[in-house]
């Protein structure tokens, strides 16, 4: 597979709300005999909407399979949870979901990718997990501190995801540094334009970084790579033969 930028997908969970399209879905999904884990999870979720996020991964991962010649349906995970294609072709992916999307980044390099609804933050959380610079950040943000800690956890969640190794990398450990604003567009799916980069400042680590963030109305999404990552999201509907 030839060395191309990442490229991140997302699916509107709400397309599930049409009963016909959630029942072609969930058998699509059942008849899958590697993925009986899944819809045992889809099956022990109390809520809905819950059970419909879930399946827009699993509505992510099929289209990936067909649109990169992936055969084999069965998923891998390493030790410390992330899942891979056991035949990937050399395909790195990196799944996320929250309120009405679920996203998806892939690539040729390892990623990650993390979306959050945009709410009322916790001050408590931002100061026992986050970096203090980042703390420092998010109350010195006067107007916007709700934002300034969505856009700082979804950094720092797609920068240990698209490490391998989620949570087992304190958050506190190292810094993230947004790029300042210039312009977003409502419901555009292309990137925000940051006046610099955003970059990690982290012990013991050299590697270039490439991050990319994305605003929908009340959302935002991070991705993280070795590799560019694409301008613009994907947008992945249910009518996608499978």
């Amino acid at each position: 597979m030839k060395n191309e930028n990442i490229t991140c997908y997302i699916y509107d969970v709400s397309q599930l709300n049409n009963e016909m399209v959630y029942e072609m879905i969930y058998k699509k999904l059942s008849d899958i005999e590697q993925w009986k884990d899944r819809i045992d999870m889809i099956k022990r979720y109390k809520f809905d909407e819950d059970k419909k996020r879930s399946m827009a991964a699993g509505i992510l991962i099929l289209s990936l399979m067909k649109q990169y010649g992936i055969t084999n349906y069965e998923l891998v995970r390493n030790d410390y949870g992330k899942p891979y294609f056991k035949e990937s072709n050399g395909l790195f992916f990196n799944i996320s979901h929250s309120g009405n999307y679920a996203v998806c980044s892939v690539g040729t390099e390892e990623n990650g990718a993390d979306i959050e609804k945009i709410s009322s933050y916790d001050l408590d959380i931002a100061k026992k997990f986050f970096h203090n610079n980042e703390y420092k950040s998010i109350i010195n943000s006067v107007n916007y501190p709700n934002e300034m800690f969505t856009r700082i956890w979804t950094l720092k969640e797609s920068y240990i995801k698209a490490k391998g190794k989620g949570l087992a990398i304190p958050l506190n450990s190292f810094e993230i540094v947004p790029g300042d604003i210039v312009s977003r567009k409502e419901n555009s799916f292309e990137a925000m334009q940051l006046l610099n980069s955003t970059y990690i400042i982290e012990k013991l680590s050299n590697e270039k970084l490439f991050f990319k963030e994305y605003y929908l109305s009340g959302y935002y999404i991070s991705v993280c790579s070795t590799q560019p990552i694409h301008n613009k999201l994907n947008i992945i509907n249910e009518t996608i033969e499978f």
